[in-house]
C-alpha cells in the first residue's frame, strides 16, 4: 500500500496577510519556521521512505526541516509546484473564483498535480512518503479522491492529511491535522 501525507509548507509572511504567492518564490516566516520544527518532531515518530517538495523554497526549507529531522534527503518534483496566479500574484486573496481566472488554467494545473500523483504510484508502491507542497496542490488531490468538482476546506499552513492507495482505490485517512503545531 502506497501512503502519502501530504503537507502544506510553513507560514510565510505572505499566507499571514492573505496575499496570493502562487509561484513566486517567497520564504517562510519565524512562525512557519517554528511549523515545520514542530512538524518534523511530530513525523519522525513513524516511519518514512522518502521526503518530496515542491521546487519553490517556501515547500523546500519546510521539507528539509523535515528530512533533516528523519535523516532523509529531499527529492524534488515539479508537478507538485503551486498554481501560478499570473497577474493575481501579490494581491489580497479575497474573491479565490476571480483568481482563478487568470494564470495557468485550472484544467492543465489538476493535469499537471495528477501525473505528479500517477508518479508516485507507478515508482513508489508500498513506500510511506511525505509530500511538501502547497494548499492548492493538496485541494486538487483530494477534490480528484472524493470525485467532487470543488472542496471549499481551508489547508492550513503546515497541516497534515494524509491518502493511502492500495492499487485499487484511495482513502483519506484524514485531512487538515494541526493538533501537533
Amino acid at each position: 500500500m502506497l501512503k502519502i501525507c501530504l503537507i502544506r509548507h510553513g507560514e510565510t509572511d505572505w499566507n499571514a496577510k492573505g496575499i496570493i504567492q502562487g509561484t513566486l518564490n517567497t520564504e517562510l516566516n519565524n512562525r512557519g519556521k517554528q511549523q515545520a520544527e514542530s512538524c518534523a518532531a511530530y513525523l519522525s515518530k513513524e516511519n518514512w521512505d522518502l521526503v518530496i517538495s515542491s521546487p519553490l523554497i517556501r515547500a523546500m526549507d519546510t521539507a528539509t526541516i523535515i528530512a533533516n529531522k528523519i535523516s532523509l534527503n529531499v527529492q524534488i518534483m515539479d508537478e507538485f509546484i503551486e498554481k501560478h496566479y499570473g497577474e493575481a500574484v501579490g494581491s489580497p486573496l479575497i474573491d479565490k473564483t476571480l483568481h482563478d481566472q487568470v494564470g495557468e488554467q485550472f484544467i492543465l494545473f489538476k493535469k499537471r498535480v495528477l501525473i505528479g500523483l500517477n508518479r508516485l504510484i507507478e515508482n513508489y508502491d508500498n513506500k510511506n512518503i511525505l509530500l511538501v507542497t502547497h494548499g492548492d496542490v493538496i485541494q486538487v488531490i483530494l477534490t480528484t479522491l472524493l470525485h467532487s468538482n470543488e472542496y471549499n476546506n481551508k489547508v492550513n499552513n503546515a497541516s497534515l492529511s494524509e491518502i493511502e492507495y492500495n492499487n485499487v482505490h484511495w482513502t483519506i485517512n484524514y485531512f487538515n491535522r494541526i493538533n501537533y503545531l
